[in-house]
Protein backbone atom coordinates (compact mmCIF):
# COMPACT_ATOMS: atom_id res chain seq x y z
CA UNK A 1 0.00 0.00 0.00
CA UNK A 2 1.17 3.45 -0.98
CA UNK A 3 1.85 6.09 1.41
CA UNK A 4 -0.63 9.26 1.14
CA UNK A 5 1.03 11.83 -0.07
CA UNK A 6 -1.07 15.46 -0.81
CA UNK A 7 1.36 17.61 -2.47
CA UNK A 8 0.79 21.44 -3.46
CA UNK A 9 4.00 22.17 -5.69
CA UNK A 10 4.74 26.14 -5.57
CA UNK A 11 7.55 28.71 -6.22
CA UNK A 12 5.65 31.35 -4.64
CA UNK A 13 8.27 30.25 -1.29
CA UNK A 14 12.14 29.95 -0.41
CA UNK A 15 10.92 26.83 1.93
CA UNK A 16 9.60 23.10 1.63
CA UNK A 17 7.07 22.28 4.67
CA UNK A 18 6.19 18.60 5.58
CA UNK A 19 2.99 18.22 7.86
CA UNK A 20 2.75 14.10 8.83
CA UNK A 21 -0.39 13.32 10.35
CA UNK A 22 -1.55 10.25 12.61
CA UNK A 23 -5.37 10.42 13.19
CA UNK A 24 -6.61 8.43 15.92
CA UNK A 25 -10.12 8.37 18.32
CA UNK A 26 -9.78 10.30 21.49
CA UNK A 27 -10.68 8.41 24.85
CA UNK A 28 -11.10 10.08 28.23
CA UNK A 29 -8.51 8.23 30.18
CA UNK A 30 -5.83 9.15 27.62
CA UNK A 31 -6.00 12.91 28.33
CA UNK A 32 -2.68 12.66 29.62
CA UNK A 33 -0.97 11.21 27.32
CA UNK A 34 -2.34 12.72 24.91
CA UNK A 35 -0.74 15.90 26.14
CA UNK A 36 2.83 14.42 27.29
CA UNK A 37 3.58 12.46 23.82
CA UNK A 38 4.35 15.64 21.02
CA UNK A 39 6.65 16.64 23.48
CA UNK A 40 8.25 13.71 24.24
CA UNK A 41 9.08 13.21 20.17
CA UNK A 42 9.74 17.24 19.83
CA UNK A 43 13.78 17.48 21.52
CA UNK A 44 15.60 14.12 20.47
CA UNK A 45 15.32 10.60 19.21
CA UNK A 46 17.49 7.77 19.69
CA UNK A 47 20.11 8.77 16.89
CA UNK A 48 20.07 12.37 18.32
CA UNK A 49 19.49 11.43 22.16
CA UNK A 50 20.29 15.16 23.93
CA UNK A 51 18.68 18.38 22.59
CA UNK A 52 22.24 19.59 22.08
CA UNK A 53 22.36 16.59 19.24
CA UNK A 54 19.19 17.60 18.07
CA UNK A 55 19.72 21.24 17.36
CA UNK A 56 23.01 20.05 15.58
CA UNK A 57 21.31 18.13 13.39
CA UNK A 58 18.57 20.39 11.85
CA UNK A 59 21.12 23.24 11.71
CA UNK A 60 23.31 20.65 9.48
CA UNK A 61 20.12 19.63 7.46
CA UNK A 62 18.94 23.37 7.06
CA UNK A 63 15.92 22.18 9.26
CA UNK A 64 14.24 26.41 9.91
CA UNK A 65 11.33 24.91 11.64
CA UNK A 66 10.45 21.37 13.33
CA UNK A 67 7.86 20.22 16.13
CA UNK A 68 5.18 18.02 17.07
CA UNK A 69 1.62 19.06 18.52
CA UNK A 70 -1.57 17.43 18.92
CA UNK A 71 -5.06 18.52 18.09
CA UNK A 72 -8.40 17.47 19.39
CA UNK A 73 -11.75 18.14 17.42
CA UNK A 74 -14.62 16.56 19.25
CA UNK A 75 -13.15 12.98 20.07
CA UNK A 76 -11.59 12.80 16.64
CA UNK A 77 -7.52 13.12 17.39
CA UNK A 78 -4.53 13.95 15.09
CA UNK A 79 -0.65 13.95 16.25
CA UNK A 80 1.26 15.92 13.92
CA UNK A 81 4.99 16.36 12.85
CA UNK A 82 6.03 19.59 11.17
CA UNK A 83 8.80 20.37 9.36
CA UNK A 84 10.43 23.21 7.23
CA UNK A 85 13.45 23.55 5.37
CA UNK A 86 15.31 26.01 2.93
CA UNK A 87 14.42 24.91 -0.44
CA UNK A 88 17.61 22.45 -1.44
CA UNK A 89 17.50 24.14 -4.89
CA UNK A 90 18.88 27.34 -3.22
CA UNK A 91 21.29 25.66 -1.23
CA UNK A 92 23.51 23.27 -2.95
CA UNK A 93 24.47 21.03 0.13
CA UNK A 94 21.13 20.24 0.91
CA UNK A 95 19.56 17.39 0.21
CA UNK A 96 15.53 16.45 0.09
CA UNK A 97 16.34 12.95 0.76
CA UNK A 98 17.94 14.12 4.15
CA UNK A 99 15.52 15.78 5.09
CA UNK A 100 13.03 12.58 4.69
CA UNK A 101 15.62 10.36 6.78
CA UNK A 102 15.60 12.79 9.45
CA UNK A 103 11.55 12.91 9.73
CA UNK A 104 11.68 8.97 9.47
CA UNK A 105 13.93 9.08 12.53
CA UNK A 106 11.99 11.47 14.86
CA UNK A 107 8.78 9.38 13.65
CA UNK A 108 9.89 5.83 14.24
CA UNK A 109 12.81 6.08 16.22
CA UNK A 110 12.29 8.05 19.98
CA UNK A 111 14.38 7.89 22.40
CA UNK A 112 14.01 4.78 24.57
CA UNK A 113 15.30 3.61 27.88
CA UNK A 114 14.49 0.21 29.29
CA UNK A 115 11.38 -0.31 26.88
CA UNK A 116 9.69 3.45 27.93
CA UNK A 117 10.62 6.39 27.20
CA UNK A 118 13.31 8.95 29.16
CA UNK A 119 12.01 8.93 32.68
CA UNK A 120 13.88 12.49 33.39
CA UNK A 121 12.16 13.68 30.37
CA UNK A 122 8.76 12.80 30.95
CA UNK A 123 8.93 13.87 34.38
CA UNK A 124 10.15 17.28 33.40
CA UNK A 125 7.48 17.74 30.98
CA UNK A 126 4.90 16.59 33.54
CA UNK A 127 6.36 19.57 35.73
CA UNK A 128 6.02 22.19 33.12
CA UNK A 129 1.97 21.01 32.67
CA UNK A 130 1.42 21.45 36.63
CA UNK A 131 3.64 24.66 36.65
CA UNK A 132 1.80 26.21 33.78
CA UNK A 133 -1.55 25.41 35.12
CA UNK A 134 -0.89 27.04 38.40
CA UNK A 135 0.33 30.17 36.89
CA UNK A 136 -3.22 29.88 35.16
CA UNK A 137 -5.06 29.50 38.24
CA UNK A 138 -3.29 32.87 39.16
CA UNK A 139 -5.12 35.07 36.80
CA UNK A 140 -9.11 35.42 36.83
CA UNK A 141 -9.09 34.65 32.98
CA UNK A 142 -7.21 31.15 33.42
CA UNK A 143 -9.66 30.01 36.65
CA UNK A 144 -12.61 30.85 34.22
CA UNK A 145 -10.97 28.42 32.05
CA UNK A 146 -11.04 25.46 34.02
CA UNK A 147 -14.20 26.24 35.95
CA UNK A 148 -16.81 26.57 33.30
CA UNK A 149 -16.65 23.60 31.39
CA UNK A 150 -17.58 21.41 34.13
CA UNK A 151 -20.35 23.54 34.89
CA UNK A 152 -22.10 23.33 31.83
CA UNK A 153 -20.76 19.85 30.15
CA UNK A 154 -23.78 17.18 31.16
CA UNK A 155 -22.15 14.97 28.38
CA UNK A 156 -18.50 14.73 29.44
CA UNK A 157 -17.13 15.73 26.41
CA UNK A 158 -16.00 19.57 26.69
CA UNK A 159 -14.47 18.97 30.06
CA UNK A 160 -11.67 16.56 28.84
CA UNK A 161 -8.62 19.32 29.20
CA UNK A 162 -6.01 18.35 30.65
CA UNK A 163 -6.76 20.91 32.98
CA UNK A 164 -9.89 18.88 34.60
CA UNK A 165 -7.65 15.60 34.74
CA UNK A 166 -3.91 16.61 35.78
CA UNK A 167 -4.49 13.16 38.53
CA UNK A 168 -3.63 11.56 35.13
CA UNK A 169 -0.59 12.88 34.84
CA UNK A 170 0.88 10.79 37.84
CA UNK A 171 -0.94 7.58 35.97
CA UNK A 172 1.53 7.91 32.56
CA UNK A 173 4.60 5.82 32.99
CA UNK A 174 7.64 5.98 30.32
CA UNK A 175 6.13 2.56 29.47
CA UNK A 176 2.18 3.02 29.22
CA UNK A 177 3.13 6.17 27.15
CA UNK A 178 5.37 4.18 24.58
CA UNK A 179 2.61 1.83 24.36
CA UNK A 180 0.10 4.53 23.29
CA UNK A 181 2.90 5.84 20.79
CA UNK A 182 3.04 2.24 19.54
CA UNK A 183 -0.78 2.45 18.80
CA UNK A 184 -0.94 5.49 17.27
CA UNK A 185 2.16 6.34 15.23
CA UNK A 186 4.71 3.21 15.17
CA UNK A 187 1.64 0.78 14.01
CA UNK A 188 0.44 3.29 11.18
CA UNK A 189 1.47 5.34 7.86
CA UNK A 190 1.41 9.33 8.24
CA UNK A 191 -0.70 11.15 6.16
CA UNK A 192 1.97 13.34 4.34
CA UNK A 193 0.83 16.86 3.32
CA UNK A 194 3.83 18.79 1.48
CA UNK A 195 4.16 22.25 0.07
CA UNK A 196 6.99 23.51 -1.57
CA UNK A 197 8.87 23.93 -5.02
CA UNK A 198 9.05 20.33 -5.21
CA UNK A 199 8.31 17.89 -7.80
CA UNK A 200 5.67 14.68 -6.96
CA UNK A 201 7.41 11.76 -8.13
CA UNK A 202 10.58 13.45 -6.03
CA UNK A 203 8.80 13.61 -2.85
CA UNK A 204 6.69 10.48 -3.73
CA UNK A 205 9.41 8.18 -4.21
CA UNK A 206 11.21 9.50 -1.10
CA UNK A 207 8.69 8.90 1.40
CA UNK A 208 7.59 5.16 -0.28
CA UNK A 209 11.59 4.51 0.91
CA UNK A 210 11.88 6.05 4.29
CA UNK A 211 8.93 5.88 5.47
CA UNK A 212 6.45 2.47 6.02
CA UNK A 213 3.35 1.78 3.97
CA UNK A 214 2.14 -1.34 4.83
CA UNK A 215 -0.44 -0.66 7.41
CA UNK A 216 -3.32 1.59 6.69
CA UNK A 217 -3.48 4.71 8.70
CA UNK A 218 -6.64 4.19 11.06
CA UNK A 219 -8.55 7.38 9.96
CA UNK A 220 -11.08 8.52 12.54
CA UNK A 221 -14.76 8.26 12.27
CA UNK A 222 -15.25 12.49 11.29
CA UNK A 223 -16.27 13.16 15.53
CA UNK A 224 -15.86 16.54 15.16
CA UNK A 225 -19.02 18.14 16.35
CA UNK A 226 -20.10 17.08 19.79
CA UNK A 227 -23.13 19.20 20.24
CA UNK A 228 -24.43 19.92 23.89
CA UNK A 229 -27.72 20.40 23.62
CA UNK A 230 -29.95 22.48 26.12
CA UNK A 231 -31.26 20.72 29.12
CA UNK A 232 -31.72 22.71 31.81
CA UNK A 233 -35.38 24.14 32.28
CA UNK A 234 -33.65 27.50 33.73
CA UNK A 235 -30.61 28.96 34.00
CA UNK A 236 -27.84 27.76 36.68
CA UNK A 237 -26.69 30.82 38.57
CA UNK A 238 -23.40 30.31 40.51
CA UNK A 239 -21.84 33.11 42.98
CA UNK A 240 -18.50 32.82 43.99
CA UNK A 241 -15.99 34.70 45.66
CA UNK A 242 -12.08 34.48 45.00
CA UNK A 243 -8.54 36.65 45.70
CA UNK A 244 -8.93 37.83 42.32
CA UNK A 245 -8.22 41.65 41.92
CA UNK A 246 -11.24 41.61 39.56
CA UNK A 247 -14.61 40.30 39.03
CA UNK A 248 -16.18 38.81 36.07
CA UNK A 249 -19.70 37.78 34.84
CA UNK A 250 -19.91 34.83 32.51
CA UNK A 251 -22.77 34.26 30.24
CA UNK A 252 -22.35 30.81 29.05
CA UNK A 253 -25.10 29.06 26.07
CA UNK A 254 -25.87 26.12 23.92
CA UNK A 255 -28.33 26.18 20.85
CA UNK A 256 -31.49 24.53 19.83
CA UNK A 257 -31.28 22.09 17.03
CA UNK A 258 -27.71 22.88 16.07
CA UNK A 259 -26.59 21.69 13.23
CA UNK A 260 -22.99 21.67 11.53
CA UNK A 261 -24.23 24.12 8.86
CA UNK A 262 -25.05 26.92 11.37
CA UNK A 263 -21.64 27.12 13.12
CA UNK A 264 -19.81 30.05 10.04
CA UNK A 265 -22.90 31.94 11.47
CA UNK A 266 -22.13 31.40 15.32
CA UNK A 267 -18.34 32.62 14.21
CA UNK A 268 -20.18 35.67 12.94
CA UNK A 269 -21.88 36.05 15.70
CA UNK A 270 -19.02 36.22 17.96
CA UNK A 271 -17.01 38.69 15.18
CA UNK A 272 -20.18 41.12 15.68
CA UNK A 273 -19.17 40.81 19.22
CA UNK A 274 -16.00 41.17 19.74
CA UNK A 275 -13.91 41.22 16.32
CA UNK A 276 -12.00 44.99 15.90
CA UNK A 277 -14.24 45.35 13.28
CA UNK A 278 -17.58 45.33 15.08
CA UNK A 279 -17.20 44.97 18.54
CA UNK A 280 -20.54 45.47 20.07
CA UNK A 281 -20.11 44.32 23.21
CA UNK A 282 -16.87 46.75 24.02
CA UNK A 283 -18.64 49.85 22.64
CA UNK A 284 -21.83 49.31 24.47
CA UNK A 285 -20.09 48.01 27.96
CA UNK A 286 -16.95 50.14 27.59
CA UNK A 287 -17.13 53.13 25.70
CA UNK A 288 -20.85 54.19 25.89
CA UNK A 289 -20.98 52.38 29.76
CA UNK A 290 -17.49 52.59 31.36
CA UNK A 291 -18.46 49.77 33.25
CA UNK A 292 -15.79 46.84 31.93
CA UNK A 293 -12.25 46.66 31.77
CA UNK A 294 -12.75 44.20 28.75
CA UNK A 295 -15.34 42.13 27.80
CA UNK A 296 -15.36 38.87 25.10
CA UNK A 297 -17.19 36.40 23.53
CA UNK A 298 -15.99 32.81 23.22
CA UNK A 299 -17.20 30.37 20.03
CA UNK A 300 -17.35 26.69 21.27
CA UNK A 301 -19.76 25.87 18.03
CA UNK A 302 -18.25 22.36 17.67
CA UNK A 303 -19.20 22.02 21.52
CA UNK A 304 -22.86 23.77 20.62
CA UNK A 305 -21.47 26.55 23.35
CA UNK A 306 -21.18 30.34 23.56
CA UNK A 307 -19.53 32.53 25.95
CA UNK A 308 -19.73 36.57 26.70
CA UNK A 309 -17.76 37.16 29.54
CA UNK A 310 -17.07 40.89 30.97
CA UNK A 311 -14.66 41.72 33.46
CA UNK A 312 -15.52 45.11 36.14
CA UNK A 313 -16.21 45.71 39.58
CA UNK A 314 -17.92 43.66 41.77
CA UNK A 315 -20.59 46.04 42.26
CA UNK A 316 -21.26 46.50 38.59
CA UNK A 317 -21.35 42.61 37.60
CA UNK A 318 -25.62 42.81 37.62
CA UNK A 319 -25.46 46.10 35.32
CA UNK A 320 -22.90 44.35 33.13
CA UNK A 321 -25.00 41.14 32.51
CA UNK A 322 -28.07 43.48 31.88
CA UNK A 323 -25.84 44.96 29.27
CA UNK A 324 -24.41 42.09 27.93
CA UNK A 325 -28.02 41.00 27.37
CA UNK A 326 -29.13 44.05 25.44
CA UNK A 327 -25.96 43.52 23.20
CA UNK A 328 -27.71 39.84 21.79
CA UNK A 329 -31.03 41.92 21.27
CA UNK A 330 -28.84 43.96 18.98
CA UNK A 331 -27.97 41.35 17.13
CA UNK A 332 -31.62 40.54 16.06
CA UNK A 333 -32.07 44.34 14.43
CA UNK A 334 -31.17 44.15 10.88
CA UNK A 335 -30.57 48.31 10.93
CA UNK A 336 -27.51 47.38 13.22
CA UNK A 337 -26.68 44.35 11.93
CA UNK A 338 -26.88 44.67 7.93
CA UNK A 339 -23.74 47.61 8.07
CA UNK A 340 -21.79 45.77 10.05
CA UNK A 341 -22.24 42.62 8.62
CA UNK A 342 -21.01 43.77 5.21
CA UNK A 343 -17.72 45.11 7.02
CA UNK A 344 -17.22 42.00 8.65
CA UNK A 345 -17.80 40.04 5.33
CA UNK A 346 -15.52 42.21 3.16
CA UNK A 347 -12.66 41.69 5.68
CA UNK A 348 -13.49 38.19 6.35
CA UNK A 349 -12.57 37.94 2.36
CA UNK A 350 -9.36 40.25 2.15
CA UNK A 351 -7.85 38.25 5.11
CA UNK A 352 -8.84 35.02 3.44
CA UNK A 353 -6.53 37.04 0.44
CA UNK A 354 -3.75 37.56 2.57
CA UNK A 355 -3.71 34.00 3.62
CA UNK A 356 -2.45 33.08 0.52
CA UNK A 357 1.18 34.51 1.14
CA UNK A 358 1.65 31.96 4.65
CA UNK A 359 2.11 28.99 4.12
CA UNK A 360 1.25 27.42 7.36
CA UNK A 361 -2.22 28.86 6.20
CA UNK A 362 -2.30 26.98 3.59
CA UNK A 363 -0.90 24.12 4.74
CA UNK A 364 -3.71 23.92 7.46
CA UNK A 365 -6.26 24.50 4.75
CA UNK A 366 -4.88 21.03 2.74
CA UNK A 367 -5.08 19.21 5.75
CA UNK A 368 -8.19 20.65 6.92
CA UNK A 369 -10.04 19.89 3.63
CA UNK A 370 -8.56 15.96 3.51
CA UNK A 371 -10.20 14.99 6.44
CA UNK A 372 -13.51 17.19 5.69
CA UNK A 373 -12.78 19.45 8.76
CA UNK A 374 -14.27 22.24 6.73
CA UNK A 375 -15.48 22.93 3.44
CA UNK A 376 -13.80 23.58 0.14
CA UNK A 377 -12.71 27.32 -0.19
CA UNK A 378 -15.27 28.01 -2.62
CA UNK A 379 -18.05 26.53 -0.52
CA UNK A 380 -16.74 27.97 2.62
CA UNK A 381 -16.44 31.85 0.78
CA UNK A 382 -20.03 30.66 -0.10
CA UNK A 383 -21.30 30.07 2.89
CA UNK A 384 -19.92 33.51 4.56
CA UNK A 385 -21.26 35.76 1.71
CA UNK A 386 -24.55 34.56 2.22
CA UNK A 387 -24.71 35.29 5.83
CA UNK A 388 -27.28 37.90 6.41
CA UNK A 389 -29.32 39.47 9.08
CA UNK A 390 -32.09 36.85 9.70
CA UNK A 391 -29.71 34.58 9.55
CA UNK A 392 -27.65 36.03 12.44
CA UNK A 393 -31.43 36.84 14.24
CA UNK A 394 -32.32 33.34 13.70
CA UNK A 395 -29.32 31.86 15.35
CA UNK A 396 -29.33 34.27 18.60
CA UNK A 397 -32.72 33.58 19.06
CA UNK A 398 -31.84 29.91 19.07
CA UNK A 399 -29.33 30.57 22.33
CA UNK A 400 -30.53 29.26 25.78
CA UNK A 401 -28.75 30.46 28.56
CA UNK A 402 -27.52 27.72 30.78
CA UNK A 403 -25.12 29.09 33.13
CA UNK A 404 -25.10 32.74 34.96
CA UNK A 405 -21.51 32.58 36.88
CA UNK A 406 -20.45 35.46 39.04
CA UNK A 407 -16.84 35.35 40.26
CA UNK A 408 -16.39 38.37 42.63
CA UNK A 409 -13.54 39.31 44.20
CA UNK A 410 -13.20 38.91 47.88
CA UNK A 411 -13.87 41.55 50.74
CA UNK A 412 -10.54 42.79 52.37
CA UNK A 413 -10.75 41.25 56.00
Amino acid sequence: MKNKIIIKSTKKFETISFRLVFPFEEKEEDIAKIRLLPQMLSFMNSKYPTEEAFKKAKLENYIVGYDTQYAILGTSGFIMFNLMTVDPKLIKDNNLENIVAFLEECVYHPKLIEGGFDKFELEREKEIIRTNVNNKEKYLAGYLDYKIPPLVDNEGIFQRGIYNHLEQLDEVTPQNLYTFYQNIVEEASPYIFVIGNVKEDEITSLFNKYFKKNKQVKISQKNYNCFLKPYRKTPQVIVEEKNFKESAVALIYKFKDLKKEDKPVISMVRKLLSSEVSNILFNKLRTEEGLVYTADAINNSRYGLFEIIAYTDKDKLEYAKEKMLECLEDLKNPEIVTPLLEELIKDYLIAKKESKDYKGYILDDMMDEYFEIIKPEKARLNQIKKINAKAIKDIVSRMELDTCLYVKEKDDE
